[in-house]
């Protein structure tokens, strides 16, 4: 990962930032939120960053920003609505936010075009959903490079390439999901920690795509004899927790629900009831109701806590209309795992939806793992059930 382009005004490093997205080439900011730390540290160490991930496309990216903001050849531009001269680069004015004269016609005729070529598409009701396990923040030292501090934008990086409408984050401390809600700003989110129902310990927190789904309601409920109140059940090693998540589609006003769960990785009867538990809070639902469930299950699919899911719904890998991809493991241990049947990480849904595509991305950022899980991506179309 190199250092690509750095400068005080974070519009710039804006810009450059999205001629590498349209070049193709994977690259994070850092420091993106850190203009209120200019008094308390030296000004150029909170400007505004940005890193290529892949050190081979350090030279093709240094060109491309060159080029572009070179403007040798290219006039300024004055704001129609401010008057203030803006660089050649700049889309829009810097001072007022009004865009280039001719951008936003360009981009109403894209639009349009766009428009007219997904009207085929239009009843096409899907949801791109994530399930990921991104390991909690806490559990390194501050000098590891797996630290969370190291390899956050790794985890925002890789979420962004898929911008699913909704992810189940398991292991996830609160600090951790308010720094990928501040990088991938799209997204609102729902949980609680499950030490003690606030704050403290990991979460099973839920993101949902605020442009796309209105909140109606959240629940958090413990794996336990006692769901309501903070408490470890049966054989488990540690508190175990459900959260649940109702939501409104905003176009198709139909509702959501979205479960997430982390299972006990040691007790095997503690797999076994939080599967009937989780079962059993789904029956409560209406026949008509959409749901999907994602979490960290700690078993595999020859495990009896698979069967007793499966039973009631379906693995949205096993009923995919097209071939799976990404292999059968998402835990590599940063690397350390080398076992290639160890698939934990799952996406369940009813026995009738159409699943479009499934994938577990082995995306690694020049042998640095964005977590010690490999995160499970599936798309769903929800218009209309499979075909049995």
């Amino acid at each position: 990962m190199k250092l690509v382009y750095t400068h005080e005004n974070r519009l710039f490093v804006g810009n450059a930032h999205n001629l590498l997205e349209q070049a193709g080439i994977p690259a994070i900011w850092k420091n993106e939120f850190t203009s209120s730390a200019i008094g308390e540290v030296a000004p150029i160490s909170a400007w505004p960053e940005l890193w290529v991930l892949e050190d081979a496309d350090y030279e093709r990216a240094n060109k491309i920003i060159s080029n572009a903001f070179a403007s040798s050849n290219l006039p300024e531009w004055t704001c129609t609505q401010c008057k203030e001269i803006n660089e050649p680069a700049f889309e829009h004015c810097w001072n007022c936010q009004q865009e280039k004269t001719g951008v936003c016609r360009m981009k109403f005729l894209l639009m349009s075009m766009v428009l007219i070529c997904c009207t085929g598409f239009a009843n096409a009701q899907t949801l791109d959903v994530m399930s990921y396990n991104i390991r909690c923040g806490s559990c390194e030292a501050i000098d590891n490079p797996n630290n969370w501090k190291k390899r956050k934008y790794l985890v925002a990086h890789l979420i962004k390439n898929h911008n699913p409408d909704i992810i189940g984050l398991q292991e996830a401390e609160i600090n951790q999901v308010e720094d990928l809600a501040e990088m991938l700003d799209d997204y609102s989110w729902i949980g609680v920690g499950r030490e003690d129902g606030k704050e403290k310990g990991e979460t099973t927190a839920i993101l949902f795509r605020h442009g796309r789904f209105t909140l109606q309601g959240q629940q958090t409920l413990w794996l336990s004899q006692t769901p309501q109140q903070v408490s470890r059940g049966w054989d488990a090693a540690f508190r175990r927790i459900l959260s649940i998540a109702k939501l409104t589609d905003v176009v198709s006003k139909k509702t959501l629900f979205v479960f997430n769960t982390h299972f006990d990785n040691e007790g095997e009867l503690a797999r076994q009831e939080s599967a009937k538990f989780l079962l059993a809070e789904i029956a409560k639902l209406d026949a008509q109701d959409n749901f999907v469930v994602t979490g960290d299950f700690n078993f595999k699919a020859d495990s009896k806590g698979y069967e007793i899911i499966t039973q009631t719904l379906a693995d949205a890998e096993k009923i995919s209309t097209t071939p799976a991809a990404g292999g059968n493991k998402t835990f590599n241990d940063f690397g350390a795992n080398k076992d290639t049947d160890n698939k934990i990480d799952f996406v369940f849904v009813k026995k009738n939806t159409k699943v479009l595509s499934h994938k577990v991305d082995t995306t690694v950022y020049n042998n640095l793992y964005p977590s010690d899980h490999f995160p499970v991506f599936t798309k769903l179309d929800l218009s209309a059930p499979a075909q049995q």
